[in-house]
Formats: C-alpha cells, structure tokens, sequence
C-alpha cells in the first residue's frame, strides 16, 4: 500500500518536548509521534470500513428494491 506524508506545525516548545520523548525511549522522532497517534489512526480506520461497509449494503438493498419494482 502506498503511504501519504501527513505534515503539522508545532511550537518550538512542543517539539522539543516531542524530541526529548523520543530520546527518552531511543526511538526517531516520526516514530515517536507515529506511535503516540496509533491507537487514534486505528479507531479512524475502524469507523471508515465500517461507514464503507454500511454504504454498500445500503446500495444492495437499493438495487435490490429497484429490481423488484422493475419487476412488477
């Protein structure tokens, strides 16, 4: 799977504090604020397969409602 680049500003303060986190643990920095987002990017994943999963049923049930109105 193709990977996207996701980019955000953060106070010099707060980078820092990211920056020590990450050599607190021995770990690179985009490693660091990966895993502390993990747990988030899992949920969002979890309720967009569902939403998907939801629309095509919803486009089954219609399709299969307009065939049997065709029928008649």
């Amino acid at each position: 799977m193709k990977t996207k680049v996701v980019a955000f500003r953060v106070t010099e303060e707060e980078y820092e504090a990211l920056r020590r986190g990450a050599w607190a643990v021995n770990i690179k920095l985009s490693e660091f604020v990966y895993n502390l987002l993990d747990v988030h990017i899992d949920g969002c994943v979890h309720g967009l397969r569902q939403e998907k999963k939801r629309q095509e049923a919803k486009a089954k049930r219609d399709a299969k409602k307009a065939a049997a109105n065709g029928a008649q």
